[in-house]
């Protein structure tokens, strides 16, 4: 994301222009350019839109001789898009195995998905309640080294019925340590609004792919990713439940003009998402 700074001076906004075009080349695979751009001053670690990099961009479209020059001149082989993804999660996505190797040899963590992670046995994982807007990851690593295991938005956990299931509302990821555990507080929204919101005491099966959250929920968490988020749940609920706003006031225990004034933002963004009017 550009900076206001960036947008209002010459040399910022020249800055951008500069880290663009590095990402441009580094997509293209135009190896002979990228270093041309990084010898001359462009810096090899600049950003573009969503905190992606060049080296990013060259190891999910399998462009070895980029990567490999982004590598000698220095490239940040862990830096993190504001989705929480990392070069090594690109390449390894993509099936750019040589690039996952040369990655790795340039000191790049390990990197995984949490769905990819758990099935292939290199995590363990115990998710908990505990809010409406957040739930509570452990994740063990199984590996004899270092990992990042991210959380992607949309991805989702199963409450069996008996709670909500609840889908993870921003991308977040875990660093851990070899054999180590970590537990983290994830942001998140429930989905079917007839069962109870879960708690610390609800336990819920793995995650499901993020490919199983109906589309229009995904779209509205990327919609709406800078919403309070009370206002993204009564959003969600309008879309997956079709709740009007009595169904909120139930649900909060509240009729207050701060719960109205959310619940018509809610309602203007999932008609923006949906395409139509509830």
């Amino acid at each position: 994301m550009f900076s206001w700074w960036a947008a209002i001076t010459g040399r910022g906004a020249a800055a951008q222009a500069a880290a663009q075009h590095l990402i441009d080349a580094a997509t293209r695979g135009d190896a002979t350019l990228v270093r041309t751009l990084v010898e001359g001053g462009t810096r090899v670690n600049a950003r573009g839109p969503g905190g992606k990099t060049a080296l990013m961009a060259a190891s999910s479209f399998g462009h070895f001789a980029t990567v490999q020059v982004l590598l000698e001149k220095g490239a940040d082989v862990d830096a993190k898009t504001i989705d929480c993804e990392t070069a090594m999660l690109f390449a390894s996505q993509n099936g750019h195995q040589e690039i996952v190797r040369a990655l790795r040899n340039g000191g790049a963590r390990f990197a995984c998905n949490i769905e990819a992670a758990c099935k292939d046995g290199d995590i363990a994982v115990n998710t908990r309640g505990i809010s409406l807007s957040s739930i509570s990851v452990k994740i063990d690593n199984l590996r004899d080294e270092p990992m990042v295991v991210r959380i992607p938005l949309g991805c989702s956990v199963n409450g069996s019925g008996k709670v909500q299931n609840m889908t993870v509302r921003k991308s977040s990821a875990a660093e851990i340590g070899p054999r180590g555990s970590k537990t983290i507080a994830v942001p998140a929204v429930c989905i079917n609004a007839r069962l109870r919101v879960p708690n610390r005491e609800d336990r819920f099966s793995g995650f499901i792919n993020s490919h199983s959250t109906s589309r229009h929920v995904e779209r509205l968490l990327k919609y709406a990713h800078d919403r309070d988020p009370i206002t993204v749940q009564l959003a969600v609920w309008i879309v997956t439940d079709n709740i009007k706003e009595n169904d909120a006031q139930k649900l909060f225990g509240s009729n207050s003009v701060d719960l109205h004034v959310k619940f018509i933002t809610a309602q203007s963004i999932a008609s923006a998402v949906t395409g139509f009017s509830r």
